[in-house]
């Protein structure tokens, strides 16, 4: 199942979801007891300036985060189950250490401080440097395949 800048999508199924990332960021959550998965996939630090007006609120990471715990409550997922993974936030930029404070970098720990304030612990993660990612999330496995793309 793909999904795109915006989405957000939870599932118990055997499905596998597929996202394309440059410096957009995709948090992957899982419940190890219930063996449900979500994902996210957002391009924008911060909070969308009014989220009843935009196409796509889930494209800002505290929306986008909000969201994906949201779904996974909804799902009968309780917060000390869940364990997250982090994917993307590469500069696609040539010049690395240029954007060392740009967009890819503030989603990464725009996701990585909303998960910690959640209580939701991070046990793997792939973000950063001069590549981008395409990342298969295998959901009943709470496995993360990834392939890269790009400069580096």
């Amino acid at each position: 199942m793909r999904i795109d800048i915006g989405d957000v999508a939870v599932s118990g199924d055997d499905v596998v979801f597929r996202t394309t990332l440059g410096s957009c960021v995709s948090v992957v959550l899982y419940d190890v007891r219930k063996r449900i998965g979500g994902v996210n996939h957002f391009q924008a630090p911060g909070r969308p300036p009014d989220r009843n007006r935009l196409r796509r609120p889930g494209a800002y990471a505290s929306h986008a985060v909000e969201l994906l715990i949201k779904g996974m409550y909804e799902k009968g997922c309780r917060i000390e189950d869940l364990r997250a993974k982090v994917f993307g936030g590469g500069s696609m930029n040539l010049d690395i250490e240029q954007d060392a404070v740009g967009v890819g970098n503030s989603n990464i720990l725009a996701a990585k401080h909303l998960l910690r304030l959640a209580g939701i612990p991070v046990v793997a993660s792939s973000t950063g440097g001069s590549t981008g990612r395409t990342i298969y999330f295998v959901v009943r496995e709470f496995k993360v395949l990834q392939r890269r793309f790009g400069v580096g």
